[in-house]
C-alpha cells in the first residue's frame, strides 16, 4: 500500500541513506518549499523508526489528519472551492494554502499544517500532491 508524507527539502538524501524507494508528487516553488512523496507503508515504518534524524534530511510528516472538528465551510483557495474551517479570518477567498492555513487558522508549525492538510485533502476527495498542486501552486 502506498502512503503519502509532506516534508520539506532534502528528504531524497534521507530516503538513499535509509534505502527508501519514494517518488516525489508535488514540490512547492515558494519558500517554505513543501513536498509531496509517495512510499510503501513499509518504507514509512523505515522514517519513523530512524534512530538517528540528520539535519539535512529536513523534516516529514504523515497524518491520520487533524481533530478541529468537521470542516463544513465552502472557501475558496487559489480559485479553488474547497470544503475547510471558516475560524479566525473573516475572509472566504485566500490566494494559497499557506495564506489558509496562516491567516485563517493561525497555523504556521509544520506539523500542524501536515496535519490539517491531510484532513483536508481527504475530506475534499483529493491525493495530498493533488492539493497541494491545486492550492498552493
Amino acid at each position: 500500500m502506498v502512503v503519502e508524507i509532506l516534508g520539506g527539502s532534502g528528504l531524497h538524501k534521507a530516503f538513499k541513506e535509509l534505502d527508501i524507494e519514494a517518488t516525489r508528487t508535488y514540490k512547492g516553488s515558494e519558500k517554505p518549499r513543501y513536498e509531496v512523496w509517495e512510499l510503501s507503508k513499509d518504507d514509512l515504518k523505515k522514517l519513523e523508526y530512524a534512530i538517528e534524524w540528520k539535519d539535512e534530511w529536513g523534516w516529514w510528516i504523515h497524518s491520520k489528519g487533524e481533530h478541529r472538528g468537521t470542516a463544513c465551510d465552502i472557501l475558496d483557495i487559489n480559485g479553488v472551492s474547497i470544503i475547510a474551517w471558516q475560524e479566525d479570518s473573516k475572509k472566504d477567498t485566500f490566494k494559497c494554502l499557506t495564506d489558509y492555513f496562516k491567516d485563517c487558522l493561525g497555523v504556521t508549525d509544520k506539523n500542524k499544517i501536515g496535519a490539517y492538510s491531510f484532513y483536508l485533502a481527504r475530506t475534499n476527495g483529493w491525493s495530498l500532491s493533488d492539493m497541494w498542486r491545486k492550492l498552493e501552486g
